[in-house]
């Protein structure tokens, strides 16, 4: 037979495995929204927001298992393959490892480790696509190609800052919203400890006047019994032998 805590310990793993498949679909689902060429972008960076759920509840290995199943199954179906290699790249994990580099508490080196991260990245995946996937190259006739790449590298870098900004205020509003659900939970599980233990109090004081009643009952039947008098055990034994 399972003990108690192997019970529960089974409970919060179907739970942990339960929320990582719910959000791994949805971001699998939202995915396939980059078919949309206006969505080429905008649908990776809302799937790798669905995962800060599972990294502040779970943890970030849990995250990053969602992560994992969603770029394996985008693999699978037919999703824009350009917006998967950015998923992959930055997109996709990038909301997780932004929880893990915020616990430095230095707001200088955290920003230094995001953008250079992201600028490899970008750049990564950017020549991946190029090379391998053969998605025309950015240029530009009258700039030239080499400034055209400067430009774009400079938007991704305004847009990242952006994103990252939402992150930040997103997730202090979701801290907000789980606080107040919590507070009001604890009140209401306050409000039924307080219940139990004034029945817990009230049920020892009764008790406690059952076993005295008891005992004075007890004390008076034995002093009944072996009083010497025509009712008692010793007029009964007396008599007997």
């Amino acid at each position: 037979m399972q003990t108690c805590a192997a019970v529960v310990c089974d409970m919060k793993n179907t739970t942990k495995i339960t929320c990582t498949g719910v959000i791994s679909a949805l971001a699998v689902v939202l995915m396939l929204g980059t078919n949309i060429p206006v969505m080429l972008y905008t649908v990776p960076a809302i799937a790798g927001i669905l995962f800060m759920i599972p990294a502040i509840e779970l943890g970030a290995g849990w995250a990053f298992l969602c992560y994992g199943v969603t770029a394996v199954l985008s693999l699978i179906l037919p999703t824009d393959r350009e917006a998967l290699v950015f998923y992959i790249a930055i997109l996709g994990y990038y909301p997780i490892l932004k929880m893990l580099i915020e616990r430095m508490g230095k707001k200088i080196p955290e920003y230094v480790i995001k953008f250079a991260l992201f600028n490899i990245a970008v750049i990564a995946a950017y020549e991946f696509t190029v090379r391998l996937l053969g998605v025309e190259a950015i240029d530009s006739q009258m700039l030239g190609a080499a400034v055209a790449k400067a430009l774009f590298l400079a938007a991704a870098n305004a847009a990242f800052l952006i994103y990252d900004i939402c992150l930040t205020r997103m997730t202090a509003l979701y801290f907000c919203k789980a606080s107040k659900a919590c507070q009001k939970s604890a009140r209401y599980e306050g409000k039924i400890l307080k219940a139990k233990r004034i029945a817990q109090i009230l049920l020892n004081k009764t008790l406690d006047k059952c076993t005295k009643h008891g005992i004075l009952m007890f004390a008076d039947a034995c002093i009944y019994a072996f009083k010497p008098g025509r009712h008692g055990i010793l007029f009964y034994l007396r008599n007997k032998f």
